[in-house]
């Protein structure tokens, strides 16, 4: 088994190297690169290392696929080689099109706050479980801790948004923060 440096050098290598590297993030199972020459990506070699999941060119995008290691071999590929890339993680663009632009914005911004919706919904799921089965009544104290705790996520979605938008933007996240409070105002609300 190789180590995360090992790993991240054998990417980048295979990639064209550094200097073929424009941009770098990465989502929760891949490495996203945008190169200059995608003609020196070496989809299968890639593909044939046993720590690697796959690797494929979508676009102008050339993909990586590592798993749940993805961090780690992001962090050793930025320490390695000193790519640039703000706050978030995420690389500076270079994308003409105004389309896609928006997209990766989108996705950008979205990311991060993925993990929290998907168990705000699963706990949602569980409480709704429980009261179906009869385990929990609806008039019950649990039911209303369990149904606000499940709520949470979704009620102070405005403030996840504001923050990973600041990120993404590098900007202020306490103002951002400021700002989408004023949409969970008490009075806003009514």
């Amino acid at each position: 088994m190789r180590s995360n440096a090992e790993m991240a050098e054998l990417i980048v290598k295979h990639l064209g190297g550094s200097e073929n590297i424009t941009g770098l993030y990465h989502c929760a199972t891949r490495l996203r690169f945008t190169l200059k020459d995608k003609s020196k990506f070496d989809l299968d070699f890639l593909k044939t290392q046993p720590e690697i999941l796959g690797a494929i060119q979508s676009g102008e995008e050339s993909q990586v696929i590592i798993g749940g290691k993805v961090g780690e071999y992001f962090q050793a590929i930025n320490k390695a080689y000193k790519l640039e890339e703000n706050s978030d993680g995420q690389a500076a663009t270079t994308e003409k099109n105004p389309f896609k632009r928006l997209i990766n914005t989108l996705v950008g911004i979205m990311a991060p706050i993925i993990t929290p919706l998907i168990g705000g919904g699963m706990f949602k799921v569980v409480v709704s479980l429980l009261t179906a089965t009869g385990l929990v009544d609806k008039t019950s104290q649990n039911y209303v801790i369990l149904n606000f705790m499940s709520d949470s996520v979704f009620y102070f979605l405005p403030f996840m948004l504001a923050v990973s938008a600041a990120r993404k933007f590098k900007t202020n996240e306490f103002l951002a923060m400021a700002l989408a409070g004023v949409l969970l105002h008490p009075t806003w609300s009514h």
